[in-house]
């Protein structure tokens, strides 16, 4: 009886060891998408923290800019475009693209026309050499 405790007791042990060794190695949370078009974003001439930016793109088939990326601005106002849901970084291609703002931390006033694709006046021709998105707001 007492061999066969000890040996159920190792078991749960050993179990024990393999459930913390995967979860120190999985637990380390998420890895940060890095690799995407980088930008600055500036209100006037200041730079903005804690925007959501939505990078919108025309669908041929519907007709419509839908959204295909986002960013939030770090304190001085940069950015580094993902795609939605963080799936990997969004490297934007030669074409035309709308933006939109919204605050992403401490509630910042948006004028409200940069609310929507359809009244930004953040529209972006982004062509084959370009390398970095630079958008500012009117005062």
């Amino acid at each position: 009886m007492n061999l066969e405790h000890a040996s159920r007791q190792a078991a749960q042990l050993w179990c024990l060891a393999l459930i913390l060794a995967a979860c120190a190695t999985g637990c380390g949370g998420p890895t940060p998408v890095t690799g995407g078009t980088p930008g600055t974003l500036r209100f006037g001439r200041q730079p903005s923290a804690d925007i959501q930016l939505t990078v919108h793109q025309r669908d041929s088939t519907v007709g419509d800019f839908l959204p295909i990326g986002i960013a939030t601005t770090t304190d001085d106002g940069s950015f580094t475009l993902v795609k939605n849901s963080a799936e990997g970084p969004l490297r934007l291609s030669p074409g035309t693209y709308r933006i939109t703002l919204e605050s992403a931390g401490n509630p910042a006033p948006i004028p409200p026309e940069y609310l929507s694709w359809t009244t930004t006046p953040l529209k972006v021709t982004w062509s084959e050499g370009d390398k970095h998105l630079e958008l500012e707001t009117k005062d």
